[in-house]
């Protein structure tokens, strides 16, 4: 079985591309989660985590970290345009795939509801 993943292409690496998406000015708060969004220059939908010390030890952040990395490729694919995504997450208890899954389908629909993503 062949494991699907996006690699460097899919991830918001710079902290020059942080900081655009930062300033896109369009935010949307879901539960311990906060979607910064702005349109991608590029062919797919890209990622960026802030995951701060206060979310837990190395461990916690970690876990934390690799379900977001899954549940946003499960809810990127439905998108366009493509969108570059930092999410930062603030402190509380990991929740299951599923939850998060949630959260970032909620924040990215509220997004695309304001119109300034089309």
């Amino acid at each position: 079985m062949t494991r699907h993943r996006p690699g460097r292409a899919g991830r918001i690496r710079r902290s020059s591309e942080f900081r655009a998406v930062f300033e896109s000015g369009l935010a949307n708060t879901s539960g311990p989660l906060r979607l910064h969004a702005m349109k991608s220059t590029h062919d797919r939908s890209r990622l960026g985590l802030a995951v701060s010390r206060r979310v837990g030890n190395a461990v916690r952040r970690n876990r934390i970290k690799r379900l977001l990395r899954v549940a946003f490729r499960m809810a990127c694919d439905g998108w366009n345009p493509p969108l570059d995504v930092v999410i930062v997450v603030l402190p509380h208890d990991p929740k299951s795939l599923d939850d998060y899954s949630e959260h970032i389908e909620k924040a990215a629909r509220n997004s695309f509801a304001s119109g300034a993503l089309r």
